[in-house]
């Protein structure tokens, strides 16, 4: 035959480059594992004792009325004062309805809130708490601290319903 080469040998016969490769592969895994066996098992001494001591908690919770130890009562539950509606109004909802941003009505224009009125008060306040119109009015008024109290009083301050003046 000339010209024509015949293979009379498999690609992967013993002597074949792929076969070889493939040994050294194994083999090499093989010793890494061990390696890295054999490292991982060993821990210098002291070592898990400073781990253990960095890694402890640093302190422990002390709730007011327990007993801590001496080390002092636990500091008295924070009062919180409510806030007027218009501090709420003043420090969140002006943004938007003090000039009508984004078709907001405005600050106690009585004839921009009739239509909101009209479905009552109830549906107004669900609309301040959870938003509407697709963020336009955002949930809770951006004031995400507030209490439902000060947030019906905002609401009725910014229409005019209340005569919290300050």
């Amino acid at each position: 035959m000339v010209g024509s080469v015949a293979y009379n040998r498999p690609l992967l016969h013993e002597g074949s480059r792929v076969v070889s490769n493939v040994k050294r592969l194994v083999c090499g895994f093989g010793l890494v594992l061990v390696a890295v066996g054999a490292v991982g098992d060993s821990v210098p001494a002291g070592t898990v004792a400073d781990i253990e001591d960095r890694t402890r908690p640093f302190g422990e919770l002390c709730l007011e009325g327990d007993d801590c130890g001496g080390v002092g009562d636990a500091p008295a539950a924070v009062q919180v004062v409510e806030r007027t509606g218009s501090e709420i109004y003043a420090k969140h909802c002006q943004v938007c309805h003090l000039g009508g941003l984004n078709n907001a009505p405005k600050f106690g224009d009585a004839e921009a809130w009739e239509p909101r009125l009209a479905k009552g008060m109830d549906e107004l306040f669900r609309n301040t708490k959870e938003g509407f119109n697709n963020g336009t009015m955002p949930p809770m008024g951006t004031c995400m601290d507030c209490t439902d109290a000060e947030l019906r009083a905002a609401l009725e301050y910014t229409i005019g319903a209340s005569g919290d003046d300050g």
